[in-house]
């Protein structure tokens, strides 16, 4: 709303430079640290216009705002102009607006004409949202919303786990138990189903080092376009998209694209052929790897495997090029924990070494991980789907709406049963949320 009290400023200024108003209006920022007044004017840019000494021109134009009247004191500091505005003057300009729309002070107009790739939630195909995945969930959504408020265009992207290694397990589970569509057809649950199928087949491979061989083999005809391994893709895909609707909107969540690693996969090997033909891979072992010791990091890239299988950096790579192709975003977030800095850092790098035009544009949201308590430890550890150590997102909120039920039925008794249950779900599925970021 700052620009109902800085327009007739900027306004001043630029005629005063003979700039236009928008390039005065976007300067304005906080005063700094120790600095009375309620807003400051960076001069930086203008006087390099102008060809001035910054404090030169700050006090220049302290002096022209202060004697236009227009119901602010300004002060020159250094290169700014400090800006106080009279209290009765901002009333009257805000309290009418604000009383007809409360969220125009939430509202700006910095980011018109810029884009912004905000990359979040992101679950593996084939799995439960467990309890998790809610923390960067609603993270990525509330920084929709933010950038949204400031004008920006945003683009709310679910980059779903649906490649790699992980499905060769499954698939090789999937067919060592001699399993059918119709026994997925037949399960309550059909993502219950292929994660239990996952805890099984994830165990079996930490006794028996052939599962492990037999699901790299399986990944590997995934990426080959094997007609046998797609078709069972397809199948869990198909599967785990349908009840993953179903949460998305519990919690009210739209994204403006949905495309998972797969959508990528013959766009990698472009992405890793212009790596080797610029001279930055080596082989080691017969892994293709990427040194970025000039990054600061100590370990080389692993770009891909020794069996011919690419790396999941490189599909994040294509998917960055792609986006850019279609977006030409400003900036690009990836809400992520903290737990994948390692990985973000590597293939930002590479971007880097490739010359991307958006690769100073690229930034990682880490957060903290989610931790549950473990009993056999006697202490906290990461959920594992992998050892069947995972709490249901669906089940969490199950549980807090049943909660919220009980209260509401309780303490407001006359309200029809469809308002209560309206409010059971708003306030569970909230409480529930609202604990999950609040220490973010």
């Amino acid at each position: 709303m700052h620009e109902r009290l800085t327009l007739p400023i900027s306004d001043l200024v630029a005629r005063h430079l003979e700039i236009e108003p928008a390039r005065v209006e976007g300067l304005y920022a906080p005063p700094g640290k120790g600095f009375a007044g309620d807003l400051a004017l960076p001069c930086f840019q203008l006087a390099a216009a102008r060809k001035a000494p910054p404090p030169k021109l700050a006090s220049e134009l302290a002096a022209l705002i202060d004697g236009a009247h227009l119901d602010v004191r300004a002060s020159a500091k250094g290169p700014f102009v400090n800006l106080t505005f009279d209290p009765a003057s901002v009333a009257v300009r805000l309290l009418p607006p604000l009383a007809d729309d409360p969220r125009a002070a939430l509202r700006s107009p910095i980011g018109a004409g810029k884009t912004v790739c905000i990359d979040f939630s992101s679950p593996n195909i084939a799995k439960h949202l467990a309890f998790h995945h809610l923390r960067g969930t609603m993270i990525g959504h509330s920084l929709s919303r933010c950038y949204a408020a400031t004008s920006h265009k945003v683009v709310r992207i679910n980059f779903l786990g649906d490649w790699g290694t992980a499905f060769g397990r499954l698939i090789a589970g999937f067919r060592r138990e001699r399993m059918t569509a119709a026994d997925l057809d037949a399960a309550p649950s059909k993502v219950t189903f292929l994660n239990d199928l996952y805890v099984r087949i994830s165990l079996a491979e930490t006794s028996d080092p052939t599962v492990g061989d037999e699901a790299r083999s399986w990944s590997k005809k995934l990426e080959d376009g094997d007609t046998e391994a797609r078709d069972l893709w397809q199948l869990f895909r198909d599967a785990t998209l349908f009840e993953l609707q179903k949460l998305y909107d519990l919690l009210d969540i739209q994204f403006d694209s949905v495309r998972g690693e797969a959508y990528y996969a013959d766009k990698v090997e472009v992405v890793v052929q212009e790596i080797e033909h610029r001279g930055l891979a080596k082989v080691d072992k017969g892994a293709t790897i990427v040194d970025l010791a000039a990054f600061g990091l100590e370990k080389p890239a692993l770009v891909r495997r020794s069996d011919g299988g690419t790396f999941y950096s490189m599909r994040d790579l294509a998917a960055a090029d792609d986006r850019y192709r279609e977006f030409a975003f400003d900036r690009s977030l990836y809400v992520v924990d903290v737990g994948q800095s390692l990985h973000f850092q590597e293939w930002f790098s590479i971007a880097k070494l490739l010359e991307r035009p958006y690769s100073e544009r690229l930034h990682h949201v880490g957060y903290g991980l989610v931790l549950m308590w473990n009993d056999e430890t006697n202490g906290w550890s990461k959920s594992s789907t992998r050892a069947g150590k995972v709490m249901m997102l669906s089940d969490v909120l199950d549980e807090a709406i049943d909660r919220a039920r009980g209260i509401v039925a309780e303490k407001s008794p006359e309200l029809s049963e469809g308002e209560r249950e309206t409010i059971a779900r708003a306030v569970g599925v909230g409480a529930a949320v609202f604990n999950s970021v609040k220490a973010t």
